[in-house]
C-alpha cells in the first residue's frame, strides 16, 4: 500500500507528487509543524513547503532566534487574518499597516503586535468576505462565517 495521502478537495492547496507529499510529510513530522488536513485549511502549508526561497528565511529568521511564523504568502481565505498579500487574495482584501490589519473601508481587524482580534459587526465582515464567500460551497461559507464570528466575538 502506497503511503500517499489523498488531500482534502481545497481550491486553495497546493497539489503535490507523490514523492513531494511523502517529503512533506517528513518535513511535518520532523519539524514538529503544528498543522494537519482540513478540508477548509486556513493555510496552504504544502506551497510553502515547496517555495525553498520562503522556508529558508523562515528557518534563518527562526536560527537567528526571530518568529516562527509563517509568512501571510500562503495563507488561505479560510484563515481569520487572511490579507492582500496571500496569493490566494482578491481586490478588496484586507491589508496590514505596521502591525493593525485593516478592511478596505478602514475598519480594523487586528492587532497582531497584542494578539487582539476588534469586534467587527457581522454586515462588515459579509461584505469584507464576499468575493471569497460566493466561491466556497454553501457548507464551507456556514463555516467560515462562524469561525470568524467567534474570533471576532460577534455570538
Amino acid at each position: 500500500m502506497s503511503s500517499y495521502r489523498q488531500i482534502p478537495s481545497n481550491p486553495y492547496v497546493t497539489q503535490l507528487h507523490p514523492l513531494e507529499e511523502v517529503q512533506f510529510q517528513n518535513w511535518i513530522r520532523s519539524n514538529n509543524i503544528p498543522w494537519q488536513d482540513e478540508p477548509n485549511a486556513d493555510y496552504d502549508m504544502r506551497g510553502f513547503f515547496k517555495d525553498k526561497q520562503a522556508r529558508a528565511e523562515r528557518d534563518a529568521r527562526i536560527a537567528a532566534g526571530g518568529s516562527t511564523h509563517f509568512p501571510d504568502t500562503y495563507k488561505t481565505p479560510f484563515h481569520t487574518e487572511f490579507s492582500n498579500e496571500s496569493k490566494y487574495a482578491t481586490p478588496g482584501a484586507p491589508h496590514w499597516v505596521g502591525d493593525y490589519l485593516y478592511t478596505p473601508q478602514g475598519i480594523k481587524l487586528a492587532n497582531e503586535s497584542q494578539g487582539i482580534n476588534m469586534s467587527v459587526p457581522t454586515r462588515n465582515l459579509l461584505d469584507l468576505f464576499s468575493d471569497q464567500l460566493s466561491r466556497m460551497p454553501r457548507s464551507s461559507v456556514i463555516q467560515k462565517i462562524s469561525r470568524i464570528g467567534s474570533k471576532f466575538n460577534l455570538y
